[in-house]
Formats: C-alpha cells, sequence, structure tokens
C-alpha cells in the first residue's frame, strides 16, 4: 500500500503570543534554534493514533529538524513547534519524512527552509569563533563538567574518609603505648573472666548494681582483648562493623570466627541495654560464651597476624 501524502507548509511563530504568523517564504531564512510552526494536512488517514505519532527523519538530519511540541492532530491535519539546529544557507529539504504511529504512515511533503547562523557582519565583523561562555571555559557539554564535579566530590570523600581513617589508627596505638598491658590480650581476657566470675557469681550477693558492673566490665574487657588483638579500636564500633572490619583485615580468619564472636558481641551488648534484667545464669552463660568467642579467636590468629601486631606495638611504643 502507497503511503498517504499530506502537504506542509511553514509558518513564523509569535513567541509572546503562541500563535501562528506570516507563512515562511523561501526568501526568508530562519536563524538556529528559531522556532517556527509545521502546518501538514491532507487526505483523511482513519484509525491514527495521535497520541502514539512521531514524526520519523534520517539519522542524519536529526538536527536540521526538531519537534519540540505537538499542537494538534486528527486524522487529516497535524501541527507542530518545530526548529533546527543545523545551519545550511542554501536550504534543508527532506525526502524521507514520516508521521507515522507505529501502524499507519503519512509521507510529508513541501518541508524546505533555510537556516542562517546566528553570527553576523553585523556582530562578529572578524568571523572569529565566539569564545567558550561559562566558568572554567565552558566549552564542554554541562554533562563533562558534572561528571568531572561528581568525580572531585567522591575522590575528596574518599580521600578525607582515608585520612580520617589514618588520625583514628594512630591515636589507637598511642593508645596501646600509654597503656602497655602486663599480659597478652588472650591471658589478660582470661585473667579478667574469671575474676568477674568470683566477683559476680555468687547468688546472695548478684544485685542490679552487681549486674550492671559486671556487664559494663565485661564490655569493657571483652572490646579491650579484640583491639590488642586485631589490631584496630574496637571501641565505638558496632558488631557488625567489627565483623566487616576483620573481614577486610584477614578473610581467613573471618570465616572461622565469625559466627561465633557475632553471637558473643550481640549478646553482649543485648544485655548492655537491659542490665538490671539479666539472671545469675544468665550472666554465667554471657561470661562463658566471650570465654569462647575468645578462644576462637586466639586459635585461628594466624602466625603471620601475630607477627604484624607485634610489629605495630613496636612502632606504637616509639
Amino acid at each position: 500500500m502507497a503511503d498517504v501524502h499530506w502537504q506542509c507548509q511553514l509558518n513564523h511563530l509569535n513567541l509572546t503570543s503562541g500563535l501562528t504568523e506570516a507563512p515562511l517564504t523561501d526568501a526568508d531564512s530562519l536563524t538556529v534554534g528559531e522556532k517556527f510552526v509545521l502546518d501538514c494536512q491532507g487526505p483523511e488517514v482513519a484509525g491514527i493514533n495521535a497520541s502514539a505519532s512521531t514524526i520519523e527523519l534520517p539519522k542524519e538530519q536529526q538536527y536540521a529538524l526538531r519537534i519540540l511540541k505537538n499542537l494538534g492532530m486528527d486524522s487529516h491535519k497535524a501541527s507542530f513547534v518545530a526548529t533546527s539546529y543545523s545551519v545550511n544557507p542554501g536550504g534543508h529539504q527532506f525526502q524521507n519524512l514520516f508521521l507515522s504511529d507505529g501502524k499507519s504512515r503519512i509521507a510529508l511533503d513541501g518541508i524546505k527552509f533555510k537556516v542562517k547562523s546566528v553570527i553576523t557582519k553585523e556582530n562578529n565583523p572578524k568571523n572569529e569563533a565566539y569564545p567558550p561562555w561559562g566558568p572554567f571555559g565552558f566549552s564542554y557539554p554541562v554533562w563533562i563538567w558534572a561528571g568531572f564535579v561528581i568525580l572531585f566530590v567522591f575522590m575528596t570523600s574518599f580521600g578525607i574518609e582515608k585520612l580520617i581513617q589514618i588520625i583514628k589508627r594512630k591515636r589507637f596505638y598511642k593508645l596501646l603505648a600509654s597503656n602497655p598491658p602486663a599480659l597478652s590480650a588472650y591471658h589478660a581476657i582470661t585473667k579478667d573472666l574469671r575474676q568477674f566470675g568470683k566477683e559476680a557469681l555468687r547468688p546472695s550477693s548478684f544485685t542490679s548494681e552487681v549486674s550492671l558492673k559486671l556487664i559494663d566490665d565485661l564490655h569493657q574487657s571483652f572490646r579491650w582483648f579484640l583491639s590488642r588483638k586485631l589490631m584496630f579500636s574496637c571501641f565505638d564500633l558496632s558488631p557488625s562493623q567489627i565483623l566487616r572490619a576483620i573481614k577486610e583485615k584477614d578473610e581467613n580468619l573471618f570465616k572461622k570466627v565469625s559466627h561465633t564472636l557475632s553471637l558473643a558481641l550481640i549478646e553482649v551488648e543485648r544485655w548492655q541495654n537491659r542490665p538490671s534484667q539479666i539472671k545469675l545464669e544468665d550472666a554465667g552463660q554471657l561470661i562463658e560464651m566471650v570465654r569462647g568467642a575468645a578462644e576462637m579467636v586466639q586459635k585461628h590468629s594466624s602466625q603471620k597476624s601475630e607477627a604484624h601486631n607485634s610489629k605495630v606495638r613496636l612502632q606504637a611504643e616509639v
């Protein structure tokens, strides 16, 4: 089936009123980006979907004719606001221009116009290229500058985060150096756990004050053990943050201790939020849970990790 043909006419657009003015003649030239009205009409095309209709153009003419707005369309006519971003003083002509809704197709005839540059002898007598406008010589597309800004913000944030980590690490090493332990990390916590059991796990004296002190001391001792053993500060980290840091530092250790250590950290934190509710048997189980987690970390810490930690301790003391 042959395509239906509609004849088109170009008209000037009044930007103030938005209304169509005099027709655009062959002697008239548009400037780049100037808007005009494209009116087309012809034989009726029954069943064409106005809302789904678009103008089809060859790829090489995409900038020669740009449809900006559909002013209205029915089965025998259509009207559009259009412009052109391609300079051609000799005139643009369109041989393969169609209006289609995906099923019906209409050939649009009679569309030709001239487009001149906004640079003229009057505003640029030397015919020199206009310099880039805006800050930093905005001669590249905006999206490129936006990408540079996003990349700069990301790199700056990353650098600041790394700097904060370095400062925190140095403070932690100084803290270790100012609190030299008499015992190793593991022997220190096992000694603390024995002491907690002797002081707190007595039925006759297990009060809310005793349970509160037990939970605080247990939390502090457990965090000191992990900090000294793993060589990063665990005092202000949540259980998930501690486990994530272990995984980044030693993935093999993480695989072996994550389950046991996670349970112990979460239980200590949970009872910290309600120390008055802990019972004597709960306190005993919590101490044993922390002991088991400490043993697990001690057992699976690699020789390489121990050597590294000893080196860091010496550097911290200097």
